[in-house]
């Protein structure tokens, strides 16, 4: 089955191109150490990979959960590889924090979005439940965000929140006036995580036990 993922699939005839794209990006990053080198690599994989398991003779092995659920699973293992390039440099001023800043780049779709969409949290007509779960999410990886102070997850998680105002303004008759809310939310959200990030993570990492506040950048 995995042989016929990447070999018998419409795709199947750029696979020896992606092989060479990527083994190129491999040596450009041995020979230079690019810090988007590696987060270009699996971006190339994951969208090959996507690409096939959407093909139509590949489709009818997998179920559209499936593909989320990879996409996730990707998501997650990215992430992993991310932080242990950010416990290499946990000060920042070296290339593995760049390099880091680039995979949690790459990772944090692939997480945010097979969660929300697959919980229902893009349909049109959100229950009270989805809300608070939607709110609940934005709160964790705004959480997360701050732990790992990387910005990423909530930028990724807040399309879906400003998803959330649009909908209960329209719900409440007032969808003319959905965009200018939207644009003042985001306006504000941006501001807040500029001016007030660093002592939010203060507060947030107080409460972290020890061990993980060494593997983090201080404040």
């Amino acid at each position: 089955l995995l042989t016929s993922i990447f070999f018998t699939s419409a795709s199947g005839g750029i696979f020896a191109p992606v092989c060479m794209t990527v083994f190129a990006v491999f040596l450009h990053w041995q020979k230079f150490k690019v810090p988007i080198s590696i987060a270009a690599m699996l971006g190339i994989l994951v969208i090959y990979s996507n690409v096939n398991l959407l093909d139509s003779n590949i489709r009818d092995f997998f179920s559209p959960w499936m593909i989320v659920f990879f996409n996730l699973i990707a998501g997650l293992l990215i992430f992993r590889f991310a932080m242990y390039w950010d416990a290499l440099d946990i000060k920042r001023i070296g290339r593995q924090s760049d390099t880091a800043f680039w995979l949690h780049l790459i990772s944090a779709p692939m997480i945010v979005h097979p969660i929300f969409s697959g919980l229902g949290l893009m349909d049109k007509n959100l229950s009270l439940i989805s809300s608070v779960v939607l709110l609940v999410l934005y709160g964790l990886f705004t959480f997360i965000s701050l732990i790992i102070d990387r910005r990423i997850f909530i930028l990724s998680s807040m399309v879906y929140f400003v998803h959330l105002i649009e909908v209960t303004f329209s719900e409440q008759g007032l969808g003319n006036f959905s965009l200018g809310f939207t644009g003042l939310f985001m306006g504000l959200s941006l501001l807040l995580l500029s001016g007030y990030w660093y002592q939010a993570r203060r507060v947030v990492l107080k409460g972290l036990p020890e061990y993980i506040q060494a593997k983090v950048p201080g404040v």
